[in-house]
């Protein structure tokens, strides 16, 4: 029965593995519509898009969000804004930081400050919602939020976070 349960256990891995795959290939390809911008052959992209597996549902309409997001600037008729782009990447830092924080990774100096504010805030959400998830399903919902997140500026240090992020999310991927 230990050995059934174990298998059965390996099989949910496999699946959400695919799963966070199929996602990942979806954000991925919202990346390259939005670094495209105008210049991107908007059929051979939309090909491309419908040809990917779905991710699971509530990520999946995410995703959808992004990719119509990254439509609507790619053909200029709402291109992305400053104060857009700022705002992804104050949203990519805040979870680069909760998935270090998962990871037990310990965060620059520079962002310990910031760190300790994200830590206090989400734990009074957490006793103000009145459960504790595990740290692999706080996990699931920082990558979706990444995933779901679009492009950030300024591009270092985005490209920054989207290392730190990795390494953390790789972290804790071997611990577990």
């Amino acid at each position: 029965e230990r050995a059934l349960d174990e298998r059965r256990r390996a099989l949910q891995r496999q699946r959400e593995q695919a799963l966070l795959n199929a996602a990942r290939t979806r954000a991925q390809l919202c990346a390259e519509l939005e670094q495209a911008g105008e210049t991107a052959d908007r059929d051979a992209f939309m090909a491309r898009w419908q040809a990917l597996e779905p991710a699971p549902a509530p990520l999946q309409a995410k995703l959808d969000a992004r990719w119509q997001r990254a439509l609507a600037a790619g053909d200029g008729s709402r291109p992305f804004t400053p104060d857009e782009l700022a705002a992804n990447l104050e949203t990519r830092w805040d979870l680069c930081l909760w998935m270090e924080i998962l990871a037990d990774i310990e965060a620059p100096p520079e962002d310990r400050a910031r760190r300790m504010d994200l830590q206090v805030r989400r734990l009074a959400d957490g006793l103000a919602a009145g459960h504790a998830r595990s740290p692999q399903e706080q996990a699931r919902t920082v990558v979706a939020d990444w995933l779901a997140t679009g492009p950030a500026a300024p591009a270092e240090q985005a490209a920054r976070l989207e290392q730190r992020f990795e390494a953390a999310w790789e972290a804790l991927q071997r611990g577990s």
